[in-house]
């Protein structure tokens, strides 16, 4: 018997407090994070592509941080889809859950 988990993780865009109305979701199993409408209407299902198992995501500002869980690393790309750098953070064990609070980055490992 085989079990397929597929895993999301979803980052709403926000700035001071104001929704702009964009969600941010991880495709573990496509490898990219895709972008859509609070409506539920796809902006583009590429945002970002060529990630390694990405799990986590969280936004910061203009920024999404990414957790790789295939090669522990952390990237950091913009809501507009350019890579800043792609390995921000290197040699994490399977990191999974990911959250900035003000110049801090705080990263869950897999349990």
């Amino acid at each position: 018997m085989f079990l397929l988990v597929a895993a999301a993780a979803v980052a709403l865009w926000s700035l001071l407090g104001t929704a702009y109305g964009q969600i941010f979701v991880t495709s573990f199993s496509d490898n990219s994070i895709g972008e859509y409408a609070t409506s539920g209407a796809t902006v583009n299902a590429a945002l970002v592509t060529g990630l390694n198992h990405p799990f986590g995501i969280a936004v910061s500002g203009t920024n999404l941080f990414v957790s790789n869980n295939g090669n522990g690393t952390i990237g950091e790309y913009t809501t507009a889809g350019a890579t800043v750098n792609a390995a921000l953070v290197m040699g994490l064990n399977f990191p999974s859950g990911i959250a900035v609070s003000g110049t801090n980055l705080f990263v869950k490992p897999w349990e």
